[in-house]
């Protein structure tokens, strides 16, 4: 599950830098109404989603003051991470899910936030960080 609400994360976001929304838009070349847009089309892929729950984990998405260039958000990596703290393998999950093994490695590539959203978030100062937190 992902613990974000992410149209209220850009609201308060915006409140937190103290950053009008015009000048932003203009930035992106949009409307301030297509800036809110991206932050209600911002989702992170449901099969990833489903991976990481299936490692016992659910995701929450943080945000951090921007220091330097931004970085960019590896979900992919982050997943990676889960299998080897968990001792598990895509082989594994593939069987476990049902799905070829080449699946699962799709899933975890393709499981990012668009990059609209996180570059819009760069542009408030912050930075986007994802915090998987272990199910009980």
């Amino acid at each position: 599950m992902v613990k974000n609400d992410f149209k209220w994360d850009i609201k308060r976001l915006m409140h937190e830098s103290g950053k009008a929304i015009k000048p932003i838009a203009e930035e992106f070349g949009v409307t301030p109404e297509n800036l809110y847009i991206t932050s209600y089309q911002a989702s992170i892929t449901k099969r990833y989603v489903e991976v990481v729950e299936r490692l016992g984990y659910d995701i929450q998405i943080e945000y951090v003051p921007l220091e330097g260039e931004p970085v960019g958000l590896d979900l992919k990596g982050a997943a990676e991470e889960l299998f080897r703290r968990e001792g598990r393998t895509k082989v594994s999950m593939s069987e476990e899910m049902g799905v070829a093994q080449q699946q699962i490695a799709k899933y975890l590539s393709h499981g990012t936030l668009n990059k609209r959203y996180v570059d819009l978030v760069h542009a408030l100062g912050y930075e986007v960080k994802a915090k998987f937190i272990k199910r009980d």
